[in-house]
């Protein structure tokens, strides 16, 4: 029989969390308009093979340029 135990579950929710995150990144990404394709490929290319450095980077460059339009989330 197989058990889980509080431990799985919290790494089944965090994983599902991380996944959220990348594709909410993602999302981000390709909806920024101030982006050309080429770099729209890169950022997607490093929150792609980074989940969550490339994620936060993301961020961070967001936020920081003050390139978020709320009205599109």
């Amino acid at each position: 029989m197989i058990t889980f135990s509080l431990v799985h579950l919290m790494l089944a929710m965090l994983a599902l969390a991380s996944l959220v995150f990348e594709f909410w990144c993602i999302k981000g990404v390709i909806i920024d308009s101030g982006l050309n394709r080429a770099a729209k490929f890169f950022w997607i290319a490093v929150v792609l093979l980074f989940p969550t450095l490339g994620g936060v980077a993301w961020l961070i460059r967001t936020y920081r340029l003050g390139a978020v339009d709320e009205s599109a989330y």
